[in-house]
């Protein structure tokens, strides 16, 4: 039987459409029906996810044949889905500390072209004001970059 056929055996028996289950695992429709028509197949992670959404092991897919799984079998499977598990952030909070991590040496960038900004006046004969404008402008767009990355983080 073609992983095709499988997968779709599987969703009808769980009940669900192909909606449902493309609603689940944040995919198309499309996917779903292109998957069970072998037009196309799911990867690796996806099978993963569809494997563990029916609480079936990842061999009873992927097997050419209906021969019952064995012990190797369900430790291998356990071995690649805690693998490609632990690849991806578990919460929102350790993605954001990602993010954060990442920020930083922009946000040090930042830090030293202001200090140079008000420095400046110093070095050239401008008038003091239009610096101190220009830092204080280019503090706003930082406070306003810094606000909207925030706010995104917050929604998800």
């Amino acid at each position: 039987m073609q992983i095709g056929a499988k997968l779709k055996q599987e969703r009808k028996k769980a009940g669900l459409s192909q909606q449902q289950l493309a609603d689940h695992l944040l995919i198309t429709r499309q996917a779903i029906s292109n998957w069970e028509n072998e037009k196309s197949q799911p990867d690796i992670d996806t099978l993963i996810k569809i494997c563990d959404y029916y609480q079936i092991p990842l061999s009873s897919l992927t097997s050419s044949d209906n021969s019952p799984t064995t012990e190797k079998d369900e430790n291998i499977e356990n071995t690649l889905s805690s693998t490609f598990q632990q690849q991806e952030p578990t919460d929102a909070k350790e993605l954001q500390n990602k993010i954060y991590k990442k920020m930083t040496p922009f946000i040090l960038l930042l830090c030293v072209i202001m200090t140079l900004i008000a420095l400046l006046p110093a070095k050239v004969k401008v008038p003091f004001l239009f610096f101190f404008s220009l830092g204080i402008i280019f503090l706003l767009v930082a406070l306003f970059i810094y606000y909207i990355v925030k706010h995104f983080f917050e929604q998800q």
